[in-house]
């Protein structure tokens, strides 16, 4: 395996596998001479398998270091991703360079670090991770045969409190009062009874891992977590983790709460950064980006979309403002966010006065005294709140996500005509707008249904029937 900048050859203990859709511009290293399993026979891919459960890959195949997620990764086969095992001291020095060089081995949020370990024999499993908040995209499928990105940056973790994942049970045998102790109260199709407390890390921060391939049945283009854990630990064959990556879902690594411990790791400390800092650094997330789907005759097709992370944001904060709205209408801000709310609050809400005012609040937005809703940013790494004072504290927040918030608040321009003459010295060419999508926004209505059913407003009859006639709502684009 030679790095393609350099020339240097590396070593060949990489293991892994990864779908070859994956693989291309992001490819910082190259293999000349990777196979499929089928070409390479049962040598390659069970030699030195102490379970017939697991499946090693190493070797003569060749390699790949993700530009994006750091992923190690090697071409298996089409439908097929991965397994992960990384052992840097037995890389060559470039790919050990470029492993320590990663996001993941620096805090990126304040806190400890921790390590998650095999509940049954110790064995590490993660890089050290520091903790963020759960995205609000975390379970959102999108589409039909989109190919998503990874869900979690490197280095970093969330935690769901909520269950997830089978045994599911259907509404129909769950008791009322079972529903409203887990904060439900509204219909839903099935509720998940497994064990909260799931773990989500970016697939490229596993260690010590092994794929279990009779778990990996059931799926569309990959793996999707349905028949439960589909990785062990590598040490003692403990199944402790989920690999997502069908398509319309988001990639990760889910580990199951009770196959893991986590660890502090020692002298790993740092204050999480402040919400001026938030703001200077300038994360947003764009609304519109451009979506891969599957199925194309000449590779992956891409279309412009609206930002799934978007739609599902959107999903989430609208279902709040209908329960701040006490049944009336709801005005928004002009520009982006009256494009994405004011549509749907229009169509859900009744007409007339008395309106409730929604403005965007936040740091270097202080909210107006009169409003009576206010669009509030979540600390990406705290998950909390940002919370008006004086007048406007009274005002029922509405939770946005930071980058999606920092967007509408302060929006990027883009200029309304190329510029014409020479470029200046010191000046660098700006870059067309983004297409725009040619459908109006619709709000993801998972999402919203997911958090419209956990909030106690639901039990209102017209809160509860916007929810019973969801799918009408759906087919009439509103969602």
């Amino acid at each position: 395996m030679q790095h393609r900048t350099t020339g240097r050859r590396l070593g060949p203990a990489v293991t892994g596998v990864l779908s070859a859709a994956a693989l291309g511009a992001d490819a910082l290293l190259t293999a000349p001479t990777a196979r499929t399993a089928a070409a390479s026979g049962p040598t390659r891919a069970t030699a030195g398998a102490r379970s017939p459960r697991r499946v090693r890959v190493g070797g003569g195949w060749g390699a790949y270091v993700c530009r994006s997620t750091g992923l190690v990764t090697t071409p298996f086969d089409r439908r097929t991703t991965d397994l992960y095992k990384y052992q840097d001291d037995r890389y060559g020095s470039v790919a050990g360079d470029l492993f320590r060089r990663r996001p993941g081995h620096c805090p990126v949020d304040g806190g400890h670090l921790f390590v998650f370990v095999c509940a049954g024999c110790g064995a590490e499993l993660t890089v050290p991770l520091s903790r963020v908040a759960l995205p609000a995209h975390a379970h959102q499928k999108y589409g039909n045969g989109a190919q998503l990105p990874v869900l979690m940056e490197a280095g970093t973790f969330a935690e769901d409190p909520e269950p997830w994942g089978p045994p599911w049970r259907r509404w129909e045998e769950v008791r009322p009062d079972e529903a409203v102790a887990r904060g439900v109260y509204a219909p839903v199709h099935a509720l998940s009874d497994g064990a909260p407390g799931s773990i989500v890390i970016a697939p490229g921060d596993a260690r010590g891992t092994v794929l279990i391939p009779e778990r990996a049945g059931g799926y569309c283009c990959g793996l999707d977590g349905g028949d439960g854990p589909n990785m062990a630990c590598e040490a003692c064959d403990l199944p402790v983790a989920s690999r997502i990556d069908d398509c319309s879902l988001w990639q990760a690594v889910w580990l199951a709460p009770g196959a893991v411990r986590r660890l502090v790791v020692d002298g790993a400390d740092s204050v999480p950064p402040t919400w001026a800092e938030l703001v200077e650094e300038g994360k947003s997330i764009p609304p519109f980006e451009p979506i891969a789907t599957w199925g194309a005759r000449l590779g992956p097709d891409r279309f412009w979309s609206w930002s799934p992370q978007w739609e599902a944001a959107v999903g989430r904060a609208l279902a709040h403002l209908l329960a701040a709205s006490q049944g009336r209408p709801v005005t928004v801000p002009d520009g982006l966010g009256k494009e994405v709310f004011q549509r749907a609050l229009d169509a859900l809400l009744p007409a007339g006065p008395p309106v409730r005012r929604a403005v965007l609040a936040g740091p270097g937005r202080p909210a107006d005294a009169d409003a009576d809703i206010v669009l509030v940013p979540v600390h990406p790494r705290t998950g909390r709140m940002w919370l008006p004072s004086g007048p406007a504290a009274s005002a029922c927040p509405v939770p946005l996500p930071f980058g999606v918030w920092l967007w509408l608040a302060f929006p990027e321009p883009h200029l309304p005509f190329p510029a014409t003459g020479g470029m200046p010295d010191g000046v660098l060419r700006d870059d067309p707008p983004a297409p725009r999508p040619r459908y109006s926004f619709r709000a993801d209505p998972d999402v919203f249904r997911h958090t419209l059913v956990r909030l106690p407003a639901v039990r209102d009859p017209w809160l509860g029937g916007i929810l019973e006639n969801l799918t009408r709502h759906m087919r009439a684009g509103i969602f």
